[in-house]
């Protein structure tokens, strides 16, 4: 061992054991977690995988800065950041997502929100045809192995799919990005199915739940001094607002009480479809649909002209779904998953909710399901990707379906909307994208 090898152990030592005489004296000296001394705890085990700081703040945010800023690399895309923005800003969500696309170039001040909804909905629409293939079939391995992880309910063959997917994206990664590129959060995507066969879904635990606390405490505190004392107040009046609320209706709140409910979340937004209803003629294009639906139902069917009651939004599925007749243009709410009379599963607008005397029912333009050709140009690099998950466009199309507009109108009864998705369409693009929800729990 050489001279100059031995003086820099002995620095280091030193540096190590100063460090621990300050942390000594500030009270900050590691010490063995009670934890440990807990009956049946696990260290490894007991410890969930948090994939908001992992994969979004993470991964995601790694990938963006790399291609956008990688100028002598053969995945930078930097030089196409108006064409990324131009797609994002053409994207209208639905108003469950709270946060509108944002531009690419100042994606290092996207919240975790941002990149999820990157992550999930609007990052393979927008960035097909503009990142290089073998970047972009490696990207989706973790998008689809993410989602698969985050769904409501995930069977074992899901979580096994998704063992596989995340197994070869980290395979691939230093291969693509070099060694330098392989943090230890990329290496934590490995144990993701392992956590979620412990602990469920990777929405359950997640820190996405305690980030959304973090705009509830800014409206507890008002100045600067005596912080703790504002945060005490707001505590005890939210306690005694909610113990009086289930004594008292809405038409009988005094204004100060109700105000300060709506602050501080303790009630929650709603209406009452009575509210909006509105009599009017229905136009010539709905009468055939509605007439096609009342037939089956052996109900009198309607002529031209008719007076029907019709409403502009609905709450079903867990979303409250807007036709598209209220011409909203910065959101689009009236975009669904539907069974038709066949019991086959479609996808659609919403352009108008009636209310007849047999029940109340949508009438919804049809949207046609198109192939994505997502392995079109396969590199050598991604050969091995294509032969293992000869499954991986059809496991895409699962999650991300590309669409198309048709002029076919049905009517269907409102219970047969299944659920509420994510429309992405971008500007100079005809194709479609309908993004579905992993799950309707975790929201902005």
């Amino acid at each position: 061992m050489s001279l100059s090898t031995v003086f820099s152990c002995y620095i280091l030592c030193v540096r190590v054991k100063s460090l621990s005489i300050v942390l000594q004296c500030r009270g900050m000296l590691p010490v063995v977690s009670p934890l440990l001394a807990a009956p049946g705890f696990n260290m490894v085990d007991g410890v969930s995988i948090d994939y908001m700081h992992v994969v979004c703040l993470g991964i995601v945010r790694s990938l963006l800065d790399m291609w956008l800023n990688g100028q002598s690399e053969s995945y930078y895309i930097g030089d196409k950041v108006a064409f990324l923005d131009r797609r994002l800003h053409s994207i209208c969500p639905p108003i469950v997502i709270n946060r509108s696309p944002h531009t690419v170039k100042e994606f290092y001040t996207w919240k975790a929100n941002d990149l999820r909804s990157w992550l999930f909905y609007w990052s393979l629409p927008v960035l097909r045809g503009v990142l290089p293939t073998e970047f972009y079939v490696h990207y989706s391995l973790l998008v689809i192995g993410c989602r698969l992880l985050c769904q409501s309910h995930i069977s074992a063959r899901q979580i096994e799919e998704a063992r596989k997917l995340l197994l070869k994206f980290y395979q691939i990664y230093e291969v693509l990005y070099g060694t330098k590129a392989v943090t230890m959060k990329v290496h934590l995507l490995q144990h993701l199915p392992g956590v979620v066969e412990k602990w469920g879904g990777l929405w359950s635990h997640s820190c996405f739940w305690y980030e959304s606390l973090n705009g509830v405490l800014k409206k507890f505190v008002h100045g600067t001094r005596f912080v703790c004392s504002q945060v005490a107040s707001v505590v005890v009046i939210m306690k005694t607002i909610s113990d009086i609320l289930p004594s008292i209706t809405d038409k009988h709140l005094t204004p100060p009480v109700d105000r300060l409910a709506t602050k501080f979340g303790l009630t929650q937004s709603h209406f009452e479809v009575e509210d909006s209803v509105r009599v009017c003629p229905l136009q010539d294009i709905f009468v055939d649909p509605i007439n096609s639906l009342l037939r089956g139902f052996g109900s009198e069917e309607l002529c031209h002209g008719s007076l029907v009651k019709t409403v502009g939004r609905m709450k079903l599925a867990g979303y409250v779904v807007r036709s598209k007749k209220q011409r909203v243009i910065k959101t689009n709410s009236y975009t669904v998953e539907f069974s038709d009379c066949h019991e086959h599963s479609s996808l659609g607008y919403v352009l108008l909710f009636v209310i007849l005397g047999c029940g109340q029912f949508a009438i919804i333009q049809r949207l046609t399901m198109e192939e994505w050709p997502l392995l079109s140009n396969e590199d050598d690099i991604m050969t091995d990707v294509v032969d293992a998950y000869g499954n991986l466009q059809e496991l895409i199309g699962n999650h991300i379906v590309p669409v198309q507009e048709t002029q076919n109108l049905v009517a269907i009864p409102v219970g047969n909307i299944k659920a509420q998705v994510v429309c992405v369409k971008m500007l100079g693009s005809s194709c479609l994208f309908v993004s579905r929800f992993p799950n309707i729990i975790e929201c902005d």
